[in-house]
């Protein structure tokens, strides 16, 4: 697949018939049929950059959120950087070249839950940044773990319901 921005993360679909593709520079999730049918958007509109996708014990796929939409990057990174290509090519080479410690921090993460439609289901949002830049959870038992490029530890969560 071509035009892709910043494809990062994949998982199988739980039906085993497509791919779920995170595109995390346009905020959205696509459907990648394995028997090569139409690439279709599955989630879009998301509340940031989406970090990763994880299956669900309980059904859906948990997507790690960061920045979110209202924070000084996410406003840079979605409406100046894509009106300049040459810029945004840039940027971009600069940034793989830093070790990820010195990327801006987020103000908070927020970790969604979506259905098999891709409809956020669950929220969990990090008010106090304790959880910078979350890039990967997954759900074991009644305990969610994140982990974060920021962090020299892995984050615990204890779901509250079913």
């Amino acid at each position: 697949m071509d035009g892709l921005r910043f494809p990062n993360g994949i998982e199988i679909s739980s039906d085993g018939k497509s791919i779920l593709l995170v595109e995390t520079m346009k905020l959205q999730i696509l459907r990648i049929p394995l028997d090569g049918g139409e690439v279709t958007v599955f989630s879009d509109g998301l509340p940031g950059f989406p970090d990763n996708i994880k299956a669900s014990p309980r059904g859906g796929y948990w997507v790690p959120v960061s920045p979110l939409r209202d924070e000084p990057l996410s406003e840079l990174l979605l409406n100046y950087l894509p009106a300049y290509p040459c810029i945004r090519q840039l940027a971009s080479s600069i940034i793989s070249m830093l070790p990820f410690t010195l990327i801006p921090k987020g103000k908070s993460s927020m970790l969604i839950r979506l259905d098999e439609n891709g409809q956020i289901i669950e929220i969990w949002k990090d008010f106090q940044n304790e959880l910078p830049n979350a890039c990967e959870v997954l759900e074991h038992d009644d305990t969610l773990y994140t982990g974060s490029f920021y962090l020299p530890y892995i984050g615990r969560l204890r779901r509250l319901s079913n």
